[in-house]
């Protein structure tokens, strides 16, 4: 498959079956389609309006990233776009604008120069015709203002963003959504940062229609610079925020400013598929949250390379490391994964082994923090230790670097042991693995998400611990974006079992198709 591809399209596609189109070429183009229409200079934005409309409504979309660029009579003849086109798929014009394909293939080479010759397919006029629905002219503006998080942009991003530069002739301001308006986003682990979600926003609209100045700003409020620009004429919102056309149009009567115009464009929805918990089939609005749920159980950076031979020529399975804050539900996606084939390495139970006399944790514990951390039976006191260690950050630490090491060689000890009798997958459940450093011997790093609130819960109920006792345990460790940063593959227990479930079979047969692939460093988002 190619990554960038070109559609070049008549104005008769605006006739023509949309979905048909996209679906043709979403078999030959796997990241960005760029669609093109000839001859659009002619075409009135009403039409081109609809064309927006029936483009990024329709399913055959998916997971494409499709960028129609704007009238021929809003933008430069040369294009340079963000992505280079490797493949171009023309239909045979003749019986619709009289136009041949070596002129259209001329008309293309000049418009795109860097898209080689022979990369440039005829395909069908598949297209059949259907009655077009009448779309009025929209009215246009100098400047155009629209705002969101736009975090994973999807389809119904590109509509606001397309419709927002169609109606727009001078300069498209977008403002971002930052700091407090993301804190109580669902997943906003797995949100996007604002200079990533700024850059794909400025592409987009430079792609698109480069003739224009945008303006891409964070906004800490609902109402951002449309409330206080008084060069703004146009709101552009979606059905779900049409009545924040009205509170902006309110802030703006308090300073004295013009009302903006409110253009209102239709939700665009998706089928669910298992990307909500609880709901198995049917149609949702897209959503940024929506894209964030299918990131779960999917690989979202590369992996380690597998060495399936040890330094002393034992067998050595794949090695996940699973990890997550107190109460994520580690030991239940680890349940979950045993059953599906693999097989599990506890470090807390581990970690009471380390203790043990005869270790040699134990005897340096004995070296470093005394007798009086002895009990009468010889074992270490770990009620005495604890109150040493978790008074004294320092001692912490010292005790950490004892531990630590010999919990990893029981480790090692354990997936060799493993890796003898056959087995492929081995999961590492170890709720220090990152502050211990363990993920360096890991292919991968699996990590358990859930929110403040719920960890709380959890403990409470579970533990029998004061909310003040839970906050202070939370505090103490690794926040959950630290550890979503270093993860391969990122799950949550947040919502019912079946929903985990979903996500860590997602996970597993990912992993399968890694590993049937002799998996090297993958590419992943």
């Amino acid at each position: 498959m190619f990554r960038c591809g070109l559609l070049v399209l008549s104005p008769a596609c605006f006739r023509g079956r949309i979905p048909s189109l996209l679906e043709l070429a979403s078999r030959e183009i796997k990241d960005v389609l760029y669609i093109d229409i000839y001859g659009s200079k002619n075409e009135s934005l009403g039409r081109f309006y609809g064309f927006l409309a029936d483009v990024y409504g329709v399913h055959s979309c998916g997971s494409l990233d499709v960028r129609v660029l704007q009238p021929e009579q809003k933008q430069c003849e040369t294009r340079k776009l963000s992505h280079v086109p490797e493949v171009a798929f023309l239909r045979d014009f003749s019986t619709d604008v009289g136009l041949d394909l070596q002129t259209l293939k001329r008309h293309v080479q000049r418009r795109f120069p860097t898209l080689e010759a022979e990369r440039v397919k005829i395909i069908e006029p598949i297209i059949k015709e259907r009655e077009e629905k009448h779309w009025p002219e929209p009215k246009t503006y100098a400047e155009t203002v629209l705002g969101g998080t736009f975090d994973h942009i999807h389809a119904g991003h590109r509509l606001l963003l397309s419709v927002s530069c169609l109606l727009c002739t001078k300069r498209i301001t977008v403002g971002l959504a930052d700091g407090p308006l993301l804190s109580k986003k669902v997943l906003k682990e797995l949100m996007q940062t604002f200079d990533e979600r700024k850059k794909i926003v400025e592409q987009f609209i430079e792609d698109i229609s480069p003739d224009l100045h945008h303006n891409v700003v964070p906004i800490t409020d609902p109402i951002g610079p449309s409330g206080t620009d008084p060069a703004l004429e146009c709101l552009i919102v979606s059905q779900e925020t049409i009545k924040g056309g009205d509170f902006v149009n309110a802030a703006r009567r308090e300073r004295d400013l013009n009302d903006l115009d409110v253009h209102v464009l239709e939700l665009v929805n998706e089928d669910v598929g298992d990307f909500v918990p609880g709901q198995e089939s049917g149609e949702v609005k897209m959503s940024s949250t929506m894209e964030r749920h299918k990131l779960l159980g999917t690989l979202l950076k590369p992996s380690k390379p597998w060495n399936t031979r040890s330094a002393n020529e034992h067998s050595r399975p794949y090695v996940i490391g699973l990890t997550g804050g107190i109460a994520s539900g580690k030991s239940s996606i680890c349940r979950r994964l045993e059953g599906l084939g693999a097989k599990t390495i506890n470090c807390d139970l581990l970690g009471h082994k380390a203790y043990l006399p005869g270790t040699k944790a134990f005897d340096e514990i004995v070296k470093v923090f005394g007798q009086d951390v002895m009990s009468s039976d010889g074992t270490i006191n770990r009620k005495a230790l604890g109150a040493i260690v978790f008074s004294d950050k320092s001692k912490l630490e010292l005790l950490n670097n004892i531990v630590w090491p010999e919990i990893m060689r029981m480790v090692e000890d354990k997936i060799l042991e493993y890796g003898d009798l056959g087995k492929k997958v081995c999961v590492i459940e170890a709720a220090v693995l990152l502050e211990a450093g363990w993920d360096r011997v890991m292919n991968e790093v699996w990590v358990s998400i859930i929110p403040e609130d719920e960890a709380i819960l959890r403990m409470t109920t579970r533990d029998g611990m004061s909310e003040k006792q839970a906050r202070q345990r939370l505090q103490a460790q690794m926040s959950n974006s630290e550890r979503v940063n270093r993860a391969n593959v990122v799950l949550s227990s947040l919502w019912v079992p079946d929903y985990t479930q979903k996500q860590v079979e997602r996970a597993w047969n990912g992993l399968q198709e890694r590993l049937n692939n002799n998996i090297g460093p993958q590419s992943a988002l």
